[in-house]
């Protein structure tokens, strides 16, 4: 099967934009599209990889906790590089499994839209998001 995801084309293209924004993109589709939209990618996955997935949110959430404005505030580009690192390395040492390039954004896609849906169980998480994200006090408020 041909890659149809290019990595460092992605890369490129979200340099300059916070992994926050992408979050709040998703959140404003509203909670059943994010929902949907996770579980549509988590079906992308082989059987023994999505069996892992939700072990490595958890993997990523344990990151986000340490600090959570600089992750969702950092560069779009080097979160997407981090995060498909962080998914490579964690399905090899648990299932010695070596991720595709499709493969590793749909994990990524799916960190993002748990955020997203994150922010709909928890409306602190989307004032963090947003604050990540550069919106000021106001903005958050009217969001």
């Amino acid at each position: 099967m041909k890659p149809t995801v290019n990595l460092t084309q992605l890369e490129n293209q979200f340099r300059g934009r916070r992994l926050a924004e992408l979050v709040l993109t998703h959140v404003k589709a509203g909670s059943q599209k994010s929902m949907s939209a996770m579980l549509e990618e988590m079906d992308k996955l082989p059987e023994e990889l999505n069996e892992g997935i939700a072990d490595f949110l958890d993997t990523i959430n344990d990151i986000v906790t340490k600090n959570s404005s600089a992750f969702f505030g950092d560069d779009l580009g080097n979160k997407l590089r981090e995060i498909v690192d962080l998914a490579r390395n964690y399905f090899l040492a648990r299932d010695g499994v070596k991720l595709t390039d499709d493969q590793s954004f749909t994990c990524f896609q799916i960190v993002v839209l748990n955020f997203a849906y994150a922010c709909f169980k928890n409306p602190s998480s989307k004032a963090a998001m947003q604050k990540a994200a550069g919106k000021g006090f106001l903005r958050r408020l009217f969001s």
